[in-house]
């Protein structure tokens, strides 16, 4: 049986903070897109670093990515 090999993958969060939503993606390191979320509402207490810190750590956990890498974009 052969074994698949996952890209390795970024993770973004894009943070709209004047709009109060968020958009999640996962892309190869090439800048290809893997999957998004498309733009969700960004409630209060889900803003501080501790909240995204533990959104990185639980989707980095997912075994279907390979997330080597994570950036947060505040706009």
């Amino acid at each position: 049986m052969s074994q698949v090999t996952l890209k390795d993958m970024k993770l973004i969060f894009t943070i709209f903070e004047n709009e109060e939503k968020w958009i999640r993606t996962i892309e190869d390191m090439n800048g290809n897109l893997i999957w998004t979320n498309g733009d969700e509402p960004l409630l209060y207490d889900q803003r501080s670093e501790d909240m995204l810190d533990a959104w990185e750590e639980q989707m980095k956990q997912l075994p279907v990515w390979n997330i080597v890498s994570h950036e947060r974009i505040y706009v």
